[in-house]
């Protein structure tokens, strides 16, 4: 899996959910195949970081790397029947990256952990909303809701009175949409890709509305038939601390993976 900023890990979630969307709203699931899960398939992407500090995105020289995904196994993991993905980086430092994904009639399920703790440590939010089998997309449907989920009285860091801290609330909603079509190059060959996008948004509110903190990231994966996904693509982003942060605005990377090459399992 990729190299996160400490914000970008906040969208975890986005990659998953686009890992796993993928039929058509019109045509049954039996008569497309947007991703393939036949034990020893193989997808290999291209990926590098991007920025935007001047109003133009530009990649970032030599965070070039290869991620490889692979058809694992199939088992049944927590009451489900899953196939397991697992994922290797040539970035420094990184370790395999599994995923387990579940399909049921026309929905998609993943195990995940709901927002991990290490997402918000550094802003002293203790929130752990645990592991479960979360429904990612329906094959039926143009626009789907992950997670809408309020969660009040939180303890963080006082901004006014270091040391202690403050009951805050925060918000988390996380959901998908299908977008359009458009033509891709992959392997030397053209395809007809379909664009997933998911949303996913996070605000923590205290003092009375005094600190407010909303962050808010949309992922975009394209798949192709028959094939998977052909490429994913997070922008970079910006949160502006509110003032009595300091007001600062933090720069986070973005992200984009291009399929180089893949073998789907017969």
């Amino acid at each position: 899996m990729k190299k996160l900023s400490q914000m970008a890990a906040l969208c975890v979630f986005a990659m998953l959910v686009l890992a796993s969307c993928s039929e058509d709203t019109t045509t049954p699931a039996a008569d497309k195949n947007y991703y393939p899960t036949t034990v020893g398939s193989t997808w290999t992407y291209d990926g590098v970081d991007t920025e935007d500090t001047t109003g133009t995105l530009r990649t970032i020289p030599g965070s070039e790397y290869t991620t490889t995904t692979t058809v694992a196994a199939s088992m049944t993991y927590m009451g489900k029947p899953a196939t397991v993905l697992v994922s290797a980086s040539s970035q420094p430092g990184s370790t395999p990256d599994t995923t387990y994904i579940s399909k049921s009639s026309s929905q998609i399920y993943t195990y995940i952990s709901l927002l991990p703790t290490d997402a918000l440590a550094g802003f002293g939010v203790d929130l752990d909303l645990g592991s479960r089998w979360v429904l990612l997309a329906d094959f039926n449907a143009g626009s789907w809701t992950v997670i809408d989920t309020t969660i009040k009285g939180l303890s963080i860091p006082n901004p006014l009175s270091p040391g202690s801290t403050i009951p805050a609330d925060i918000v988390v909603k996380i959901s998908g949409a299908k977008g359009g079509t458009s033509s891709m190059t992959v392997s030397g060959s053209s395809v007809t890709a379909q664009e997933f996008t998911t949303t996913f948004s996070i605000s923590i509110t205290a003092l009375g509305g005094l600190v407010q903190l909303p962050i808010s990231v949309v992922t975009k994966t394209y798949v192709a038939e028959n094939i998977g996904i052909v490429k994913n693509e997070t922008p970079p982003f910006s949160i502006t601390l509110p003032d009595l942060l300091g007001g600062t605005k933090l720069n986070n990377k973005g992200n984009r993976e291009t399929l180089k090459t893949y073998v789907i399992a017969k």
